[in-house]
């Protein structure tokens, strides 16, 4: 089928996307490759923590925020910490996802499962194969397809520099209500671990075989280009 506009990826930046092309008289598709609980488990992990600039900003509504953060806390080795005041949040990012995308459905907008293979680049119309051997067609490619992007390394031809992988754990352990907190050190690899609140839990994480394990913590792992 032919489209105005396909979206590959459908992350926050893809289904940001179509949110914004709804009543534009367009013929809108977002591929993912991910199933339902896949996607909902996988959108858990990295970037829960907004400012409340970006909260107006994106439409991101109350009740898809679960905690305020008013404190960015920063310790180094030897005991050195500094406190700065922030005004931010942490987002259910699942939740408001499955709300926009809802909403673009409405109007819409269509979600197709599938794992891009191969794009073919023409002027008019560009061909996008799918794993499973369906063909879609678009006058438009949005590509949000994270950081292995299939749209970055087959139009552009180019993949990220560097890549690293992240840990990160949910559990029902308590931290400092209000608080994301970065602890610097040699043992996460010369990086650091973070810890903040999410909902009644927290969050926890650093890269990937530095993060300290949370007992009976949902584990999940992303990689950040």
């Amino acid at each position: 089928m032919d489209y105005d506009v396909a979206i590959v990826g459908a992350g926050p930046a893809g289904t940001s996307a179509a949110y914004s092309l709804r009543g534009k008289g367009l013929n809108v598709i977002v591929i993912d490759r991910l199933g339902e609980s896949q996607y909902m488990r996988y959108h858990r992990i990295c970037g829960a923590g907004v400012n409340r600039r970006t909260v107006r900003k994106l439409d991101i509504r109350e009740d898809e925020i679960l905690n305020d953060i008013r404190t960015l806390r920063i310790s180094w080795p030897q005991g050195n910490t500094i406190d700065m005041r922030i005004d931010g949040c942490i987002i259910d990012r699942p939740k408001m996802l499955m709300r926009m995308r809802s909403q673009c459905m409405e109007d819409g907008i269509q979600f197709a499962m599938g794992t891009v293979k191969h794009i073919l680049m023409d002027r008019e119309f560009n061909t996008i194969m799918l794993g499973n051997g369906a063909v879609i067609r678009a006058r438009y490619i949005i590509g949000a397809d994270g950081a292995y992007s299939i749209v970055r390394k087959t139009v552009f031809g180019t993949v990220p520099e560097l890549m690293t992988p992240i840990e990160e754990f949910h559990s029902d352990a308590k931290t400092d209500e209000g608080i994301m907190r970065f602890i610097v050190s040699a043992k996460y690899g010369g990086a650091y671990q973070w810890y903040f609140p999410y909902g009644e839990g927290r969050c926890s994480g650093s890269i990937r075989g530095y993060a300290e394990p949370e007992p009976g913590g949902v584990r999940g792992v992303r990689t950040v280009p």
